[in-house]
């Protein structure tokens, strides 16, 4: 408006100058009280001016687009860091409970074990001992020697046994054992030694056929019993151990196709942050290359 009217002005007279001139000042005036009190306003369009627009000072939200590269990389390396030592401690867990189910095994089923065929190694060999001292009474003092041993490490090894770990059918069948196998020991071995003894071969031998057989068999299924409780209850407990097994062996391969999976998308993530806006950039720059300055 400014240069249409400076030309209209070089032609004219100085009246014509001074109402001209009057007129463009009053255009002024109108077009700076416009621009006061209508801001950001194209006056020629009426239309919103976008450019002219305030920065919206308002608090976004924050993005990955938000962050610098270096924050970007150090978040995906983080996220992928902490899952790789949840994965890890995961893993440690487990072996842990593994080798844990394991030294239960040995500990409460295989030692026990071993000391129930002590005992019942034992037991055998007391049988056979007082059947000895009946049909060899002069060698009474000497079977009697190796009884009496037998007896106190019979007790020695159940005292051990007892000593373990027990399921409430374990402790009432080992209850049972040790009813029978007293009785067994104080009214059938011993009472056939002490006839043998004093000489009273019929009563020894009444007393092993009515007390030592029937209570003998009596305690050997008391103990065949405790044995095969301890191999079901091992072989059960392993089972257990080899399902804890799969199942960490499982966690650990999903949790590491987990932290490739992420890994990747993260990746992609960081990069399409960084190249999103590159390209975008080299877009504009060829448009300005090309003329096009509306970009």
């Amino acid at each position: 408006c400014a240069l249409a009217y400076a030309a209209a002005l070089c032609g004219s007279s100085q009246t014509s100058v001074d109402a001209d001139l009057s007129f463009f000042k009053g255009q002024v005036w109108l077009a700076m009280f416009q621009l006061k009190h209508t801001p950001y306003t194209d006056l020629t369009r009426q239309e919103s001016c976008v450019a002219c627009q305030p920065p919206n000072r308002e608090k976004q939200m924050p993005t990955v687009e938000n962050l610098t590269i270096g924050a970007r990389l150090t978040l995906g390396f983080a996220a992928v860091i902490t899952l790789l030592l949840l994965i890890a401690v995961m893993g440690s867990l487990g072996a842990r409970s593994i080798a844990q189910s394991g030294s239960h095994i040995y500990e409460d089923r295989a030692v026990p074990l071993q000391h129930l065929a002590r005992v019942n190694s034992l037991m055998l060999q007391n049988r056979v001992l007082v059947a000895e001292m009946m049909a060899e009474p002069v060698s009474l003092s000497e079977l009697d020697s190796r009884l009496r041993a037998n007896i106190e490490q019979v007790t020695a090894a159940w005292k051990a046994y007892a000593a373990s770990a027990m399921t409430a059918q374990e402790s009432t069948m080992a209850d049972a054992f040790l009813a029978v196998r007293t009785r067994y020991v104080k009214d059938g071995l011993l009472t056939v030694r002490d006839a043998v003894r004093d000489g009273s071969m019929d009563i020894a031998a009444r007393t092993y056929k009515s007390v030592v057989v029937p209570m003998g068999a009596d305690a050997q299924q008391g103990i065949d019993g405790l044995i095969k409780l301890q191999i079901d209850e091992a072989a059960k407990e392993y089972a257990e151990s080899r399902q804890q097994e799969r199942q960490v062996l499982m966690l650990n391969i999903v949790g590491t196709l987990v932290a490739i999976a992420l890994g990747a998308w993260l990746a992609w993530q960081v990069s399409r942050s960084i190249t999103g806006p590159i390209r975008q950039a080299l877009g504009l720059a060829e448009q300005v290359a090309a003329g096009d300055l509306s970009a």
